[in-house]
């Protein structure tokens, strides 16, 4: 709050000056854990990074920024003019029913949906079938850090390469595990922290934007419960067959669009991109900030579009702190999500367009790409990046029409209300609900990775903004005389909420082992204990396309792991995948012995998966053997050390 001390007021009224009283906590407790992971996980991590080579590197660098933390807090607690009691007091001032209810909500859905994806019981990890495949990467990423000292860091899934992936979620986890926190706790914990902190955050973008708690209510609303049409075709498809009993039987997420059976767009989104919340957060933080800068010009233009365009008010710098701050929280946050920094960086783009003070949008984008790309330099090889115009997004047909289409059958009524209140709403907000849709409008027009799927990430930060534009129309239409209006309001808020209620229940019982299934894996399971007792993450692991294993629960660093996850990432794993299949098929002892040193494999895995592998189906074990020493051996499995030579 040094930095941005405006933010502790800010939702005491609402962009055009009115009386809102959302209490301060709820921004300021958000933007404090959004800003303090991300400012103090990055020296945590560069500081371990240089002692990498000590015994314990990371604990010492954990304790140099607690020291280092401590004296900042305390140097700023001496320069806080007044009373510091009377100022945190006063962060909980004029505290509303209204506004504990939000906050109890988000608790409500983020604690289920956490510790429903990944929790332990009775000495086991349990890991949902909703995020069974993210956490693969999630998890293994944790563990390098927590047991591995992964100085220089790679990606568990692709091992021995740069490093593409936006991994400092995953440190900082594994960095409360390294301190002594249990794994689930680290991971859930943080993730429901990333969470709450998201939606207070959005409560509070809406209640300035509609000028109503009211209107704040519904934005959570309608984001924990997000507006889709595909509910009411499955209620109708199955209506002579007994709806309630095939709502009930139904465990898949319903969906007509393409990958929306994935849970593209659903709470699930944050159960397995648990980063993504965060990044989320600092968007939602810079947009509160900014839109000031909007909401200034309204009524103020001097000398209409000259003044607009050429007067000071529109580009002289007020708030050097806000941009600097607001800078360096985008910047840092690129390797926590950078969707959701390109996404914040789009909307941000937009706001400047039709804004007052334009230099400090100027200055945050600057700090926010020098440090963007100073990052990318230092973990990746050339770009991760393949930037291109690709019109369409997963629509079928990839023309107006087709696009059309596509977003009425993923939105329905939501799509529907935020057309009329773009009709109905002022000039200002207008303009800030053409903000809030670029995302959406970007995620259809280009494409920045590989995998077009990853362009959800846009839509989803737009389906998080807009629902703020929606809720504005509903508030009005409540606060309305006559019940006409008030039951159209209430009949529209139940359709939208309905469905994303019922996606909330498909998502805990897709996670539910009694109806799903048990993904398990012991916490004590010996080859975990080994893989974490014998190896750290400089040795590479040759093994079967694995997803999530014992071996990668023990943190084990990946040559050719589940090949879509570093795909989507950008790496080549079409020449990996020939050079994996060459070491396991190798003919004779030198030519798997040159080939191993080529690639740095310390460890040469084989088990029952591997021997039946389409891809290994010329598996030459007899090799291995005669080659390497077995230096260890559980039930099916085989690890053979390469430093070993028969």
């Amino acid at each position: 709050m040094n930095l941005i001390p405006r933010f502790f007021y800010v939702g005491e009224r609402d962009y055009r000056g009115r009386y809102i009283g959302i209490p301060s906590f709820m921004a300021v407790l958000p933007l404090s854990i959004t800003a303090g992971v991300i400012f103090v996980s990055w020296p945590s991590y560069f500081l371990a990074y240089f002692l990498r080579g000590s015994e314990d590197g990371l604990k010492l660098a954990d304790i140099i920024c607690v020291i280092l933390c401590a004296t900042f807090i305390v140097v700023c607690i001496f320069m806080e003019k007044g009373s510091n009691i009377k100022r945190f007091k006063a962060l909980f001032k004029g505290t509303s029913f209204m506004d504990v209810l939000a906050l109890a909500l988000s608790f409500a859905v983020g604690i289920p949906l956490m510790w429903s994806a990944f929790s332990y019981k009775e000495g086991r990890w349990h890991v949902g079938l909703s995020a069974f495949g993210d956490f693969s990467t999630h998890l293994d990423m944790i563990r390098s850090f927590a047991y591995g000292n992964n100085f220089p860091t790679s990606y568990s899934h692709f091992a021995g390469a740069d490093l593409k992936y936006h991994f400092m979620n995953q440190f900082f986890s594994g960095n409360l595990e390294h301190l002594g926190m249990r794994l689930d706790h680290a991971f859930n914990i943080s993730a429901l922290m990333f969470f709450v902190s998201m939606c207070m955050l959005l409560y509070v973008l809406a209640g300035k934007f509609t000028g109503r708690k009211g209107g704040a209510f519904l934005a959570l609303m309608f984001i924990l419960f997000r507006s889709s049409p595909t509910f009411y075709d499955f209620v109708m498809q199955n209506y002579d067959a007994g709806i309630a009993e095939n709502l009930k039987a139904n465990t898949a997420f319903l969906g007509k669009t393409v990958n929306e059976n994935w849970g593209l767009y659903n709470l699930n989104v944050y159960t397995n991109q648990r980063h993504l919340a965060l990044g989320f957060s600092a968007m939602l933080a810079a947009i509160i900030a900014y839109a000031d800068n909007i909401y200034f010009f309204d009524g103020k233009e001097k000398a209409g579009i000259r003044g607009f365009l050429f007067s000071k008010d529109a580009w002289l710098v007020k708030d050097l702190k806000k941009a600097i701050a607001f800078g360096l929280l985008l910047g840092l946050c690129s390797f926590f999500n950078g969707a959701a920094v390109i996404a914040a960086l789009i909307v941000l783009f937009f706001m400047a367009l039709g804004s007052s003070k334009r230099l400090e949008y100027l200055i945050t984008a600057v700090l926010t790409l020098l440090c963007s790309s100073g990052e990318a330099k230092f973990f990746i090889d050339g770009s991760a990046m393949n930037f291109r115009f690709e019109p369409g997004y997963l629509a079928e047909y990839k023309n107006i029409f087709g696009m059309a289409h596509f977003l009425v059958t993923l939105f329905g009524i939501a799509l529907v209300l935020f057309l009329t209140e773009f009709v109905l709403a002022k000039k200002l907000d207008r303009w800030m609900m053409v903000c809030f849709a670029a995302p959406l409008m970007f995620a259809f027009t280009f494409q920045m990775t590989t995998d077009g799927n990853v362009n959800h990430k846009y839509v989803m930060a737009s389906m998080v903004l807009c629902a703020v534009a929606i809720a504005g129309l509903l508030a009005r239409m409540f606060s309305k005389k006559g019940l006409v209006m008030k039951a159209a309001a209430l009949f529209c808020t139940v359709i939208m909420v309905l469905g994303g209620i019922y996606d909330f229940e498909c998502v805990l019982k897709q996670n539910d082992a009694e109806i799903n299934g048990e993904f398990s894996f012991a916490a004590d399971d010996p080859v975990t204990e080994w893989v974490i007792e014998n190896s750290d993450a400089e040795d590479i692991f040759l093994t079967d396309i694995y997803s999530i294993s014992s071996l990668t629960m023990g943190g084990a660093m990946l040559y050719y792991g589940w090949p879509y996850y570093a795909w989507s990432a950008g790496y080549d794993t079409i020449a990996r995948e020939e050079k994996a299949k060459a070491m396991y098929s190798a003919s004779d002892p030198k030519a798997l012995t040159d080939m191993v040193r080529e690639n740095n494999i310390r460890f040469i895995v084989v088990d029952d998966a591997l021997r039946h592998e389409v891809m290994f189906k010329d598996l030459n074990e007899d090799n291995i053997k005669a080659t390497f020493k077995c230096v260890y051996e559980y039930n099916d499995i085989q690890i053979y050390d390469t430093y070993l030579v028969l």
